[in-house]
């Protein structure tokens, strides 16, 4: 149990920050327009201190009847990342705060428009961190994948924590991770899914290997370069050996 408790933190620590780009000088947001971009900017990889955070979630907090569907959206985005900071932070008295908010904000997004595949994704983790990989956390991700099955911003998150958890989820689910794992292979996300790989157990790491040996070479050399960046053989993928090849590992 402790094991995929640990791959949901992991997973979500990923979240949002497998982009990772620095923001340093950055403004309180004073609008709702404000709002929504810098929640677009949080999607795109960049971070921003947890004041800056707790300010635009303040402000953005829409009237409690409103089904304003934007800033419903980039309220979950925004609470999801201050989340991610603190669940990254180790900082265990504000955690389950965080996590509390981020699952409300998020049914109330649903509640709204219930074929929000983020608001899914993000009760999936909020009720995984509550009470572990219940019923309910595997019906709600399986309708983020339901809702929003080529959403390349969802997916690319949604996958990590799938796949980390990929032991435990019904054999329908784990085919519905492992064929997004190989849609996003063929999408360049090379950097993200080889973290993926890497942070996966020996045996998910073979099934992993198996599904990108079946993608297009061009997608096998540009992975096999990500790979090659963590120390990860790349054999596996089955490309011709070339010595010419500098990122050939076995």
């Amino acid at each position: 149990m402790r094991a995929w408790t640990g791959w949901a933190l992991r997973g979500a620590v990923c979240l949002l920050g497998f982009a990772g780009i620095a923001y340093g000088k950055v403004y309180l947001p004073d609008n709702g327009r404000t709002l929504d971009a810098l929640a677009r900017k949080v999607v795109l990889g960049e971070s921003f201190p947890l004041p800056v955070l707790e300010a635009a979630i303040a402000d953005g907090a829409p009237d409690r009847q409103s089904c304003d569907l934007g800033r419903l959206r980039s309220l979950t985005i925004l609470r999801a990342q201050r989340a991610d900071e603190i669940v990254t932070a180790n900082n265990l008295e504000r955690m389950d705060a965080a996590i509390l908010d981020l699952g409300q904000v998020a049914e109330r997004l649903l509640a709204c428009s219930p074929r929000e595949s983020f608001g899914w994704l993000m009760l999936y983790w909020s009720e995984t961190r509550r009470n572990g990989l219940s019923e309910a956390a595997i019906s709600a991700l399986s309708r983020s994948y339901a809702f929003g099955p080529r959403e390349a911003w969802v997916a690319i998150r949604r996958n990590a924590m799938a796949i980390g958890v990929l032991r435990h989820l019904p054999e329908g689910l784990q085919q519905q991770a492992l064929s997004e794992f190989a849609a996003l292979l063929e999408m360049q996300f090379t950097v993200q899914l080889a973290a993926t790989l890497a942070m996966a157990p020996s045996d998910v790491q073979a099934r992993l290997y198996g599904v990108a040996a079946s993608a297009s070479e061009s997608a096998r050399i540009r992975f096999s370069f990500a790979l090659r960046a963590r120390g990860m053989p790349t054999r596996e993928l089955g490309l011709p050996i070339q010595p010419w090849r500098p990122w050939r590992m076995d």
